[in-house]
């Protein structure tokens, strides 16, 4: 089983290696096409495969103190899933920024709204796309065509269910779905987690991820769907993600560092991480505190 596994993980890895070499301007027509089928092959092997694991599990076949192993590399594998998918859709957004959007566009629509599915991943992106399309829609008529859109054709069955038949405006919308499509979660639960939260074996690019998600989840789970209090919460919870994120990281040099430069926002925390630790493996001798970008330099 741990080889199997291993063999799909690493599999995933070499597809977004690819994405990422071949840049954004090549993501494009057949080569997204032909990729992105290749990471959902993966992703429903890998689906078959945990249904397996959680089986053996249950049936006592596997032991406890191999279990967390596992379901780490569970994690790390559909991060890396969630990576590719963005990395494919980069493409259709940046086309998409470019065009006239005063008014509603079925086709850029299409492009932009995935169609939903049941897992959490799928719902989290469809909102997010329907607040970068809101965001760029300028007449009130339009942005009503774009509710009708997401409610008739973007969501499941089950879904529209859960939702009302029409809604006012979008951020009604997005609100619902977050309240009614995506598992509620626990805030002290989500804050003992971050705070436990470590970069130990993870890459910082996959650790910045964990505590990203965390950190979103902390602030959608307290603001319990109330937009002003949301605005409130998230640049608090922010600097506490971004003090979590510094502490847990396994350099201790290079969390000094980001502590001392006191960021405002988690992605630009992550990136310097990325950035410095990059630097610091192609020059040796090379040390963050000396820098010219460091707090320390007088």
């Amino acid at each position: 089983m741990n080889i199997s596994l291993e063999q799909l993980f690493e599999k995933l890895k070499e597809i977004r290696t690819y994405l990422i070499k071949i840049g954004p301007s090549r993501r494009v027509g057949n080569i997204l096409k032909v990729k992105l089928k290749e990471a959902n092959d993966m992703f429903n092997e890998y689906s078959s495969w945990s249904l397996n694991f959680r089986k053996n599990v249950s049936e006592g076949k596997i032991k406890s103190k191999d279990v967390p192993f596992y379901e780490n590399y569970c994690k790390n594998f559909e991060v890396l899933f969630k990576d590719i998918l963005n990395l494919c859709q980069t493409e259709s957004i940046e086309t998409v920024s470019h065009c006239n959007m005063a008014t509603f566009e079925l086709k850029t629509a299409l492009i932009l709204l995935p169609v939903m599915s049941n897992d959490e991943t799928s719902v989290k992106q469809l909102i997010d796309n329907i607040k970068y399309y809101d965001s760029l829609l300028t007449k009130q008529e339009c942005k009503r065509n774009l509710i009708n859109f997401v409610l008739k054709s973007r969501i499941t069955q089950a879904a529209k269910l859960r939702l009302r038949d029409d809604y006012a405006d979008v951020d009604a919308l997005i609100s619902d779905m977050n309240k009614e499509l995506l598992p509620r979660k626990g805030a002290t639960a989500i804050q003992n987690k971050l705070q436990k939260l470590r970069q130990n074996e993870l890459s910082i690019s996959d650790y910045g991820k964990q505590i990203t998600e965390l950190f979103e989840d902390l602030t959608i789970s307290q603001a319990n769907g109330n937009s002003e209090c949301y605005n409130i919460l998230k640049p608090i919870n922010e600097k506490q993600a971004i003090k979590q994120f510094s502490d847990g990281l396994r350099n201790r040099r290079l969390s000094t560092i980001i502590s001392a430069r006191n960021y405002s926002y988690l992605k630009d925390a992550i990136q310097a991480a990325q950035d410095e630790n990059e630097i610091a493996q192609f020059q040796p001798g090379y040390c963050p505190l000396h820098s010219a970008q460091s707090p320390f330099l007088l």
